[in-house]
């Protein structure tokens, strides 16, 4: 028999069946990645299970109740220096025309000028002293803002109220009427700066965090499983475009607690020379939620390369 002949039955017999040495290292390989793959999955879902029990234990420690008076801002108000910046010029100086006199008479009425008009800035520096410390007297000084109150006095003595709270509602009206003459209307403080730490907007953003981290992660392990896969069929099948998207949408779940930070760090910028504010724990406390907002959504954006 011709060597092509024998070739050409040996191509054309039916396929030799695998040898057991060979099945059962294809057995071992098959387990070996199923264990890998099992393996990258329970640990993909722990640390995003870590990643939200942090981020629900920070939050729900800023919003007990160790920081519902205080713990979002110490507000101080220096109204002594913003007053004594506006006063003076309600009384200015000696007009010009009053030292273009002196030089036109002479004698006693020379002399008398000169005194008089020292005496009336004597006696407008001690109206602008006087008001001045009226009113520091008289409105309240420390400010201690919280997830759900805002405090007035110090520490040992303060009164507190519920959030939203207008400054001018703890400020006695006399004293708004010498700051609506000179710093103008007090409604202003409420409207452009001081609503910003008045409102109970943390403690808002806070809760609206957590149940949307809450729902971020319920959606990562259902698609981790595959729980959830024909919710996603519509997705593009590319590995990489879907791992972005899970990543948007993580990033999409932490925008409550990016809002919680910016509020807080909207106050340094908004208020005024004469209004100091001090971030209380809660600022550090909402940042943590963000950051384990953020992994969350990080370890969400592994999972098209684990399933």
């Amino acid at each position: 028999m011709l060597p092509t002949e024998t070739s050409r039955r040996h191509y054309l017999s039916p396929h030799v069946p695998d040898s057991p040495a060979h099945k059962t290292t294809r057995s071992r390989n098959l387990t070996s990645a199923m264990l890998r793959a099992g393996v990258l999955k329970h640990t993909l879902a722990a640390t995003m299970t870590a990643c939200v029990i942090c981020c629900f234990a920070l939050a729900a420690y800023a919003l007990s109740t160790k920081y519902s008076k205080l713990g979002v801002a110490i507000v101080q108000l220096d109204l002594s220096r913003a007053l004594q910046s506006v006063l003076p010029r309600q009384f200015p100086d000696v007009p010009d025309i009053v030292d273009a006199a002196k030089s036109r008479v002479g004698g006693t009425i020379n002399t008398a000028i000169p005194e008089m008009a020292s005496r009336v800035r004597t006696a407008a520096d001690a109206v602008a002293t006087r008001v001045s410390g009226l009113v520091d007297a008289a409105v309240p000084k420390l400010f201690y803002v919280g997830t759900g109150h805002l405090c007035v006095g110090d520490t040992a003595d303060k009164s507190c109220h519920s959030l939203p709270l207008r400054i001018s509602d703890v400020i006695p009206s006399a004293a708004q009427e010498v700051l609506k003459k000179a710093l103008g209307d007090v409604k202003s403080l409420n409207d452009s700066t001081l609503s910003v730490i008045t409102g109970p907007h943390v403690r808002n953003c806070l809760i609206a965090g957590i149940v949307s981290i809450a729902f971020a992660f319920l959606s990562f392990i259902s698609l981790l499983h595959g729980w959830g896969a024909r919710l996603v069929s519509f997705l593009p099948s590319v590995k990489l475009l879907r791992a972005v998207l899970y990543l948007l949408f993580g990033l999409g779940c932490c925008v409550p607690f990016m809002v919680a930070v910016g509020y807080q760090v909207t106050m340094l910028s908004v208020l005024p020379s004469w209004v100091d504010v001090q971030q209380g724990r809660v600022f550090g406390l909402s940042v943590g939620c963000l950051c384990c907002g953020c992994g969350l959504a990080l370890l969400g954006g592994m999972i098209p390369f684990v399933v």
